[in-house]
């Protein structure tokens, strides 16, 4: 039925929005934590863009 499918839209993008909030704050601990080392900056762009990543595709998999 419909309303089914507009929960499971709304589901795909509250863990969306939560999976986002997540990783800044990851990201945002690892930069306050590591201050400006070489490897902590690595390890926040990594997470930024496996966020990135696993943001598309679940955008990609809500159409």
């Amino acid at each position: 039925s419909i309303e089914m499918t507009d929960e499971r839209e709304r589901t795909k993008q509250m863990t969306c929005k939560v999976f986002e909030l997540v990783i800044g704050i990851v990201i945002v601990i690892t930069l306050y934590a590591g201050g400006h080392g070489e490897v902590h900056q690595q390890i926040a762009a990594g997470c930024l863009a496996t966020a990135a990543l696993v943001s598309g595709l679940l955008r990609k998999t809500k159409k």
